[in-house]
C-alpha cells in the first residue's frame, strides 16, 4: 500500500518535473544547517556538564537494572508481587537506559544524517547544472 503512495507521489513529482530529492530540498537544507550548528553546542562547555550528568545516571540506572536482574535469576523467595514489581523495574531501567543512550547519540545521528543531506544535495545539484 505505501510502495504503491510512493510511487504515485513519484509521478506526481516527474510530471511537474521534479524529483523526490528535489522535492525534499527545504528539509535537506535544513537539516545540513543543523548538523553545521552542532558543532557549536557540541564544544560548549554547558553540553559537556549535561553530558557528565547523563552519563552519571546511564552508571546508576545499569548498575540498578542489574541489581534486579540478578536478584530475579537467582532467588525463589519471591511473592507474586514482588517478582511483578522488579520485571517492571527492569524493564523500566532498561527504557530508562535508551533514552539516555539516544541524547548521547543524538549529535552524532544529526552529524551523519547532515552528511548524507550534503551528498544528496550535491547529486542533485550536479544533475541540474
Amino acid at each position: 500500500m505505501r510502495a504503491d503512495r510512493d510511487l504515485d507521489w513519484a509521478k506526481v513529482l516527474e510530471e511537474r518535473g521534479r524529483t523526490p530529492i528535489q522535492s525534499r530540498r527545504p528539509q535537506l537544507e535544513e537539516l545540513q544547517r543543523v548538523a553545521a550548528d552542532l558543532e557549536y553546542l557540541t564544544g560548549d562547555a554547558h553540553w559537556d556538564t549535561l553530558l557528565s550528568i547523563v552519563q552519571a545516571k546511564l552508571t546508576v540506572l545499569r548498575a540498578s537494572r542489574d541489581t534486579k536482574r540478578e536478584i530475579l535469576e537467582n532467588s525463589d523467595n519471591f511473592t507474586t508481587e514482588d517478582l511483578i514489581n522488579d520485571k517492571l523495574a527492569v524493564r523500566l531501567y532498561g527504557k530508562e537506559i535508551e533514552t539516555l543512550e539516544w541524547l548521547i547519540g543524538l549529535p552524532k545521528t544529526i552529524r551523519e544524517q547532515g552528511d548524507q543531506a550534503k551528498q544528496l544535495l550535491e547529486t542533485v545539484d550536479e544533475k541540474t547544472h
